[in-house]
């Protein structure tokens, strides 16, 4: 079986898929307590990003990567090609959560939750790390993004995972590339 770096080099894009448990009842307070971040960006509150899902599901995340560096504009085009939805706040502080280690390979964002400053300029969530900390931060998509950054998404219609099915915090991650190959983690 190929490697994921032999299966990212034939395909030129690889995203990752995990389960994860969405509580949208939670506020953004204590999504953010529960991740034990070492920085929050003090705008990160449910004040600035009002949420009106409620309730629990359990879904297939996604970790998308894009091709090439892309606009705000061409990632959400990229996700909207591959039938997916961009990832919420509520659901990025879900993930870090559940996978706090994910933000220790590439940051994270949430382009489907967009704040704007008193300048008007917008920005989203997203997780990061350092040496030895774990961050949620608000990052300008005016900037563009890079291809080390991965985007949370979702099916846009078939996402729920079973509902007998026990999420829990071993890792599974499926990989999948654009040329059909598949490994499991």
């Amino acid at each position: 079986m190929p490697t994921r770096a032999r299966l990212e080099i034939k395909c030129g894009l690889l995203n990752e898929f995990m389960k994860l448990k969405i509580n949208y009842s939670k506020s953004v307070k204590e999504l953010i307590k529960a991740g034990n971040y070492s920085y929050t960006n003090s705008d990160i509150t449910s004040d600035s990003f009002p949420s009106k899902e409620k309730g629990t599901v359990n879904l297939e995340a996604i970790l998308f990567k894009p091709r090439a560096y892309s606009s705000f504009e061409g990632i959400l085009k990229g996700l909207e090609a591959k039938g997916l939805r961009a990832g919420t706040l509520k659901e990025l502080l879900e993930f870090g959560i559940e996978y706090p280690k994910g933000q220790s390979k590439y940051p994270i964002v949430a382009v489907g939750s967009v704040w704007r400053d008193p300048d008007d300029r917008r920005s989203v969530p997203c997780l990061w790390s350092g040496v030895s900390e774990r961050g949620l931060d608000l990052r300008w998509f005016a900037d563009g993004w890079r291809r080390y950054y991965r985007f949370l998404a979702f099916r846009k219609s078939g996402n729920e995972v079973n509902q007998g099915t026990t999420v829990t915090h071993e890792h599974y991650f499926k990989l999948v590339c654009s040329c059909g190959e598949t490994k499991i983690l």
